[in-house]
Formats: structure tokens, sequence, C-alpha cells
């Protein structure tokens, strides 16, 4: 019966640590397209929040905090998206278009863009938009952590 649950165990364990699927791969490939997409999001909104927001201890204490904390998930998403082929150049900067234009939009179409954008920093000081943690962005994040590439 021992024995058993040893071989169960072993196979398990070569299930779990073998390679993925073409369509895994795909598909992880893009959770990390995603997140190069909207991740950023709350660092584009400080951008667009200039003139808004005082550039001050707590703003820049806030950035460097949600960079430090995120570093994890960024870093594998560079792993992933070099292990699926890389990305053109063209195809970042379409992507970080996209999401200064997004940010800047959600700035503009607020009617106190001051408390937008403080709102924004206190959320990110909070870790409420990091990417393991907001909703948006936590699915692919936690996927993405949880890769084993090979």
């Amino acid at each position: 019966m021992a024995r058993g649950f040893l071989h169960l165990g072993i196979l398990v364990l070569l299930l779990l640590a073998s390679p993925l699927r073409a369509d895994d791969k795909q598909a992880l490939r893009e959770d990390a397209i995603e997140l190069l997409d909207v991740g950023p999001f709350p660092l584009d909104v400080i951008g667009s929040c200039k003139g808004y927001l005082a550039v001050d201890g707590r703003l820049v204490k806030a950035i460097l905090d949600w960079n430090q904390r995120n570093r994890a998930v960024l870093d594998k998403v560079v792993q992933v998206i070099r292990w699926t082929g890389g990305i053109s150049d063209k195809d970042m900067g379409a992507l970080r278009a996209r999401g200064n234009l997004r940010a800047h939009e959600a700035v503009a179409g607020q009617t106190d863009k001051a408390a937008y954008c403080n709102d924004i920093v206190d959320q990110i000081d909070a870790g409420r938009l990091d990417l393991d943690r907001n909703s948006t962005t936590a699915p692919a994040a936690n996927r993405v952590l949880a890769a084993k590439l090979e």
C-alpha cells in the first residue's frame, strides 16, 4: 500500500514538473503580455498626474516600494516573454503607448484630478495595486509566478 502511494506521489511530481504544452505556453505568454500591458497602470497614472501631485518623499517612496514589491512578478514576466520568443520593439512600444493613453484618459476623465491622483498614490502605498493583489492582474500574475519554465 505504501509503495502505491510512493508511485502516485512520484507520478504527481513528474506531472507537475513536466514542460508546458504548446497551448499552455501560449496562455502563459498571453498572461505575461497582459501584465506588460495593464500591470504598470499605477505608475502610468502617476506619470499622467504631473501637475496634480506634489513630487515629495511620499510619492517617491510609493513608487519605489511598488517596484520592489512587484519585482518578482516583473522579473518572471520578462523570463516568460523571453522563453516564449520575445517581443518586438514595435509591439512593446504599442503596449506602452496604450498603457500611457489609458492612464491619461483615466486622469483626464476625473472631475477632481488632484483627489484622484492622491487616491492612486494611497492605493499604491497600501499595496492594493500590486500585480499579485489587484483583482485585474492577480490571476495572470499568480499563473506567471507559478509557471515552471523549462
